[in-house]
């Protein structure tokens, strides 16, 4: 985007594929809450570094030096500005890779010195299903991020296409 969308909207969505979604909810969202400078999903804090090489996330000590990683938005549902996008382009360049995208952003982020927006309640992640029965809450909902459950991603589209944002 940074480099070929010159002209493209003010602000960038970055979804998983199996993500349910409320366009009109994440229009509404962005209309109260974007601004210039807007980095927004779920913010992980003092996230620790996987360090048994079994794991699929695993970071060894040259990879990654530190104990914790900084915060950042968790990949599945990632709301940036236009601004925020071409900072982090430039400076992602400077900045040593990782292979954990959101994290190496979030790495990219604190450099800059972005304050990231939590809007995890309103993006959860794969562990927390919806409330069916909290009308108020669906209302609320941009998406739910169902872990590659694509039959949950229909019923949760199915429950939020029909709330009015």
């Amino acid at each position: 985007m940074a480099e070929n969308c010159h002209n493209a909207s003010q602000f960038s969505f970055f979804i998983d594929g199996d993500y349910s979604l409320n366009v009109a909810q994440l229009l509404n969202y962005l209309k109260q809450n974007g601004r210039p400078k807007f980095y927004s999903g779920k913010v992980w804090k003092n996230a620790y570094v996987h360090r048994d090489p079994t794991s699929p996330h695993y970071l060894s000590f040259e990879t990654y030096p530190f104990q914790f990683f900084p915060p950042y938005i968790a990949a599945g549902g990632t709301i940036l500005s236009a601004d925020i996008v071409r900072q982090l382009h430039i400076i992602s360049k400077y900045t040593k890779y990782i292979p954990f995208d959101d994290v190496f952003y979030g790495m990219v982020a604190k450099k800059l010195g972005i304050n990231l927006v939590d809007s995890g309640h309103l993006l959860p992640a794969w562990d927390m299903i919806p409330r069916v029965d909290n009308r108020e809450g669906l209302s609320k909902l941009i998406g739910s991020h169902r872990r590659g459950n694509l039959t949950e991603v229909r019923i949760i589209y199915d429950l939020l296409k029909f709330v009015p944002a």
